[in-house]
C-alpha cells in the first residue's frame, strides 16, 4: 500500500534529510573548537621557561656534539662578531621640537602627534565644540514621565516650554555648521524634536488628540533616513537642476549666484525649522530661497499640470498647488528666514519649471 500511495520515497527522502541535517549540527570543525596545543607523547611533564633560557638546538646538532666531545674532536663555532658601540644621540631641545611640530603644521596635513602637543591641539578641536549652537532638544525627554496621562504630559511640556528659546549667535552658528545638510550630523542632531518645513503640512493636518505615530517618529528621530528610487534620483539630480535654474534666471536678473543654505531655526518659534535648498542672490530683487524639487515618476517628461504639486490658475498657467504639502513647505521657508520670495523650480531631465512665489503673511 505505500508504494501505491506514491508516498514512501518522499518520507525516506524526509528522513534522510533530518539524519543529515542532525548530524551536521552536531559536528564541528577545527576552526568551530577553541584552539589548544598538544604536547608529544613522551612528554609527562611541561615546564614553562623564558625564551632565552630555552635551548632551540635540533637533536641533530645534539647529537653530533656529543658525538664529538666523546670522540675528542674541537667543536668549530661560528666566530661572534663584535657588536659596533650604539652612537648615542642627544635628545632634542625645546627649539628643535617647536621648528619640528610647526613645520608639520605648515605641512597641509593633520598629523596626529599634534593633537596632543600644547599651542598646536586647538587645530583639532571640533568645531562644534568651539560655537554656541541651539540646545538639542532630544536631550528634554524624561523618562519618569513615560507612564503619565496625555493631559500630565502636555502640562509638563507647557512648563519646559518657555525654557525652549535660541539668540541670534546660536541661529547665526547653526546655519553656517550644517550647510551639508543631510550629510551633516549636525544637521540631522537640530532637527530632532523640531518641526521643519518638510513636516508642516502634516503637523497642521493631523489630530492634536491623537497625532500620528508616524509623523513624531519622523519629527523626533530624523536620523532614520528613508531611502528609495525617488529619494536617490532627487538627491542625484538636485545640484544638476540648481545649475540650470540659476542659467535659466541669469537672462533676466542681474549678477545672479544661488549660495548653500543650512538649517534656519526661528528665533521666536525655536521649536519650527526650516532647510531651503539655497538662496538666490541678484542686483534686482535682492535675496530669495530656492527650493527645488525632481519628481522622480515625471523623469523623462515634459512638465504639465499632472505633476501632483502643480495646477492650471485662472489663467490657464501652470502653478503651486496652495492645498499641496510644498506650498506649506515654501511659506515655512521664508516665514522662518524673514524672506518675501521663493523660487519654487520643479525640473526633469526633458524640462524645467520655475515660480517665484511670495510670502503670505494670513497663511
Amino acid at each position: 500500500m505505500a508504494g501505491c500511495g506514491e508516498t514512501c520515497t518522499h518520507v525516506a527522502a524526509l528522513m534522510f534529510w533530518v539524519s543529515a541535517t542532525v548530524k551536521m549540527r552536531d559536528e564541528r570543525t577545527v576552526t568551530q573548537k577553541a584552539a589548544y596545543w598538544k604536547p608529544p607523547p613522551n612528554l609527562k611533564n611541561v615546564q614553562y621557561k623564558e625564551t632565552s633560557r630555552i635551548d632551540f638546538t635540533s637533536k641533530k646538532n645534539l647529537k653530533r656534539k656529543f658525538n664529538d666531545i666523546l670522540a675528542g674532536t674541537p667543536t668549530v663555532t661560528q666566530p661572534v662578531s663584535a657588536r659596533k658601540p650604539k652612537k648615542k644621540i642627544p635628545a632634542p631641545t625645546t627649539e628643535e621640537l617647536n621648528d619640528f611640530f610647526s613645520a608639520l603644521k605648515l605641512s597641509g596635513k593633520k598629523p596626529a602627534v599634534l593633537s596632543i602637543v600644547p599651542g598646536f591641539s586647538d587645530d583639532y578641536v571640533p568645531v562644534v565644540k568651539k560655537v554656541h549652537l541651539p540646545k538639542l532638544l532630544n536631550g528634554l525627554r524624561n523618562k519618569d514621565w513615560d507612564h503619565l496621562y496625555d493631559e500630565e504630559i502636555r502640562d509638563k511640556c507647557c512648563s519646559i516650554f518657555p525654557n525652549i528659546c535660541v539668540t541670534d549667535e546660536e541661529v547665526i552658528n547653526c546655519e553656517k555648521l550644517t550647510k551639508e545638510q543631510s550629510y551633516s550630523n549636525i544637521w540631522f542632531d537640530l532637527r530632532a524634536g523640531r518641526i521643519t518645513a518638510s513636516n508642516m503640512k502634516a503637523v497642521c493636518r493631523t489630530d492634536e488628540s491623537n497625532p500620528s505615530k508616524s509623523l513624531i517618529k519622523k519629527i523626533c528621530y530624523p536620523h532614520d533616513k528613508f531611502s528609495n528610487n525617488a529619494t536617490k534620483w532627487g538627491t542625484q539630480n538636485e545640484k544638476k537642476a540648481t545649475r540650470q535654474c540659476c542659467e535659466v534666471l541669469s537672462t533676466s536678473h542681474s549678477n545672479l549666484r544661488v549660495e548653500m543654505s543650512g538649517l534656519h531655526i526661528s528665533e521666536t518659534l525655536s521649536f519650527i525649522a526650516a532647510s531651503p535648498d539655497g538662496f538666490v542672490h541678484c542686483d534686482c530683487c535682492g535675496v530669495s530661497c530656492l527650493e527645488v524639487k525632481c519628481p522622480y515618476t515625471k523623469k523623462g517628461m515634459m512638465i504639465d499640470d499632472s505633476v501632483s504639486c502643480l495646477q492650471k490658475n485662472s489663467n490657464g498657467e501652470l502653478c503651486l498647488d496652495i492645498d499641496h504639502e510644498y506650498y506649506y513647505q515654501v511659506q515655512t521657508q521664508m516665514g522662518v528666514t524673514g524672506l518675501e520670495s521663493c523660487f519654487f523650480v520643479v525640473w526633469t531631465d526633458k524640462d524645467m519649471f520655475i515660480e517665484l512665489i511670495s510670502f503670505d503673511v494670513k497663511f
